[in-house]
């Protein structure tokens, strides 16, 4: 089940298969827990918002407290069913974040912005290592992401220290689950995993570009950003993913760009003229190397 989305009925009609019956089942099965459980974590936190004032605090955690609890034992009584058990750990571990955002709330601790997920995110880690299901792989890297932007802004570090340590934790996730699974043979993470975390990375790098284009540009995170892009072709052509190899030509092509307004703002023409040159040349060869990948892709279909 941990390749579900990339193997599913839709996919085989794509090569030209005709999807079993058992095929759709198992589809169908598999999307009606899903939905099941994420309207229900849903109605609980709307239930929590809409009915605030009118409950006792005790109430409020009782509540949370015994459906974490139910979580924790369906879990357990599922038997040898393991998605339906990494669903229940899934929801488990969302329901520990609604716990200690309803503590924050009652009892008004003072704690920094960055402490709810920063105890949420180690209140949760060894569940989610235990479950090793993306989806929950996915909320904990969201979890350490928000983590380090909200550290950042409360130790009050400068924009481009925020904008390296921010893509670092990205980039760390990337090349994890990229790397450990051939380090200790286990099961890859499926396509779409890695192509969130990727988008993830590239709206970091892109955000920067954006915001520091009339600044002062930062070697360091300049270094970063080409490591990004790096990072992106180099998986992309290994992995024939040409979603990740097109960003990372998109995020060179962004850094280019920052530098080449950077320098313009500046009001050196000579190294303008010529980052614009080399701008319309990468773009040309962007689009030369998106049509080899895509024909090298086809032969190997």
């Amino acid at each position: 089940m941990i390749n579900f989305i990339d193997d599913n009925p839709f996919s085989q009609m794509k090569l030209g298969e005709a999807p079993s019956a058992r095929t759709w089942m198992r589809f169908l099965q598999t999307t009606l827990l899903v939905l099941g459980v994420g309207f229900l974590l849903s109605g609980i936190i709307s239930f929590f918002a809409y009915n605030w004032d009118d409950m006792h605090h005790f109430v409020k955690m009782g509540i949370v407290a015994a459906l974490l609890l139910a979580a924790f034992g369906l879990s357990f009584a599922v038997g040898h069913n393991q998605f339906v058990r990494q669903v229940c750990i899934t929801a488990m571990c969302v329901l520990v974040g609604v716990f200690l955002a309803l503590v924050g709330q009652i009892y008004q601790t003072g704690a920094d912005s960055y402490s709810l997920f920063l105890c949420w995110g180690i209140c949760i880690v060894a569940w989610v290592f235990i479950a090793n299901f993306p989806p929950l792989w996915l909320i904990f890297a969201v979890i350490s992401l928000l983590t380090s932007i909200l550290a950042c802004k409360q130790f009050g570090l400068p924009f481009h220290s925020q904008y390296m340590i921010n893509a670092m934790v990205c980039l760390s996730f990337i090349y994890a689950f990229w790397l450990l699974p051939k380090a200790v043979k286990s099961m890859p993470m499926p396509k779409w995993f890695m192509v969130v975390l990727f988008i993830l990375l590239g709206g970091i790098c892109i955000v920067f570009d954006v915001l520091t284009a009339f600044k002062d540009l930062y070697i360091g995170a300049l270094v970063i950003t080409a490591l990004a892009c790096a990072t992106c072709l180099i998986y992309g052509e290994s992995k024939n993913n040409i979603s990740i190899f097109a960003l990372g030509f998109l995020l060179l092509l962004f850094e280019l760009d920052t530098i080449l307004v950077s320098v313009t703002f500046r009001h050196d023409n000579f190294f303008a003229t010529l980052l614009q040159t080399a701008l319309i040349s990468l773009a040309s060869l962007f689009a030369i190397c998106m049509v080899v990948v895509h024909k090298k892709n086809k032969n190997k279909k």
